[in-house]
């Protein structure tokens, strides 16, 4: 079940920032981005305070607006 969550979604004013994965993860972006890897995401949100991609307040917000089965 593909999804376009992560293309689609810009946190910040202005739309020419996109949202940031830590390589780590190797999470891709766009289409290609699964439901399950977006729980699993956000579910690893508090080890992800380093990455300077990705604000915790953004993740926050990208997470509570999901609707996990």
């Amino acid at each position: 079940m593909a999804t376009k969550l992560v293309k689609d979604y810009n946190p910040l004013p202005g739309g020419s920032v996109q949202m940031g994965f830590p390589a780590s993860l190797n999470y891709p972006i766009g289409d290609d981005f699964l439901l399950a890897d977006a729980k699993t995401f956000c579910a690893g949100i508090p080890s992800l305070l380093a990455d300077a991609n990705l604000y915790l307040a953004d993740a926050k917000t990208f997470c509570e607006g999901l609707q996990f089965p």
